[in-house]
């Protein structure tokens, strides 16, 4: 652990905080400091913790984690922790001089007007270290804040912080990571920069997530992953496996990535499926379709059927359910929660417009209640 001190101590040292202010999980944290003593390697500063927050944290919490930093005497931001940690201390240090509302969630913001922030990821999904927007949820909507200039000042990757996740929270922030990166090479707003870092997060994701998630070894690359994928969606955004995941989260309580997985496989076929008429990329569908006929060659599949083939087995293969049926969801409540509040912000990146009957139909198909 000895190279992840030096890096913290160094980012201290150049910085001379007057205090810092330390944003948490809760119990994540406790696992992981009891392992290495982060707070050991505070000695000497000031600091002040934050984690009253809720996973996929609302308005109200960022609130109070606002006022308990204008309270403080700090001026140095440290998260540590998975992407709601990462999203609450990009959204304190965005909201630090001004009012905390959602009318005014993207004002514009200068460099000076932040504190510098150090980003130190415990899971190995939501890429936050890596980019410039932050989730926040009011009244059971989700909302982004997006700025340039928020993206944190320094991140440390420690690998070994992965160990502490349980066998499907690794599963499900790897599904998070794998799709993020796969929807950042299908989009809309794809450039040679984000298809560098979207192609070689799939590889490292594919090719090493099943057997961290059952060997637990080599966290490594699933943590580049990671942060890969989050550089490639820094550029593109997401798209519809993320547009329809949040209502499962916000409504039914099942974990982001785990919630995103629950369309990926359809969206992979949906997608390559278009045609003139709903084609939503400029580029055109033959581009499309060969964008995804070379992420399917990317990781060596003859064609996309058995791409998509393979990523079904996956997805199981992570005990990652995405039969409505097992999570309790009904036909009833996909009409009444999951479709009106799919993200149409993120739909607008998709290469293809959304059908919302056949997506109704696909997902009820899953579900025989």
């Amino acid at each position: 652990m000895n190279r992840f001190e030096d890096k913290l101590l160094d980012f201290l040292k150049k910085h001379s905080p007057k205090g810092i202010f330390l944003v948490t999980g809760k119990k994540s944290f406790d696992l992981i400091n009891k392992n290495i003593s982060i707070l050991r390697l505070l000695n000497g500063y000031n600091f002040k913790r934050f984690s009253d927050f809720e996973i996929n944290p609302k308005i109200e919490d960022v609130k109070r984690g606002v006022d308990l930093f204008n309270s403080s005497d700090c001026d140095l931001i440290i998260s540590i922790g998975g992407g709601s940690v990462m999203d609450m201390a990009k959204l304190i240090n965005f909201y630090s001089k001004k009012i905390v509302s959602i009318t005014n969630l993207n004002d514009d913001i200068t460099k000076k007007d932040l504190y510098p922030n150090l980003a130190i990821p415990t899971t190995a999904g939501s890429g936050s270290e890596s980019t410039h927007f932050a989730v926040v949820y009011s009244n059971d909507k989700k909302y982004s804040c997006a700025n340039l200039n928020l993206i944190p000042k320094e991140t440390i990757l420690e690998p070994n912080f992965l160990k502490s996740l349980s066998p499907y929270h690794l599963a499900c922030s790897g599904m998070d990571a794998l799709s993020q990166a796969i929807e950042a090479y299908w989009n809309v707003n794809s450039n040679t920069d984000s298809d560098k870092f979207a192609l070689k997060a799939v590889e490292l994701l594919w090719n090493n997530l099943p057997r961290t998630y059952k060997n637990k070894d080599n966290f490594k690359d699933i943590m580049q992953g990671s942060n890969l994928a989050g550089k490639a969606i820094n550029i593109t955004k997401t798209t519809a496996p993320h547009a329809v995941s949040y209502p499962f989260t916000t409504f039914f309580n099942i974990p982001h990535g785990h919630s995103v997985s629950l369309t990926l496989n359809y969206f992979l076929n949906y997608n390559y499926n278009l045609n003139e008429k709903d084609c939503n990329d400029k580029r055109g569908v033959k581009y499309v379709k060969n964008k995804i006929e070379n992420l399917a060659k990317s990781l060596n599949f003859f064609d996309v059927r058995s791409f998509s083939f393979a990523l079904n087995n996956f997805i199981n293969n992570l005990n990652l359910s995405v039969n409505l049926s097992e999570l309790e969801i009904s036909k009833k409540q996909i009409i009444d929660y999951v479709i009106p509040n799919i993200n149409y912000q993120r739909i607008k990146n998709n290469p293809r417009k959304i059908n919302e009957n056949e997506l109704f139909s696909f997902l009820s198909k899953n579900t025989n209640k």
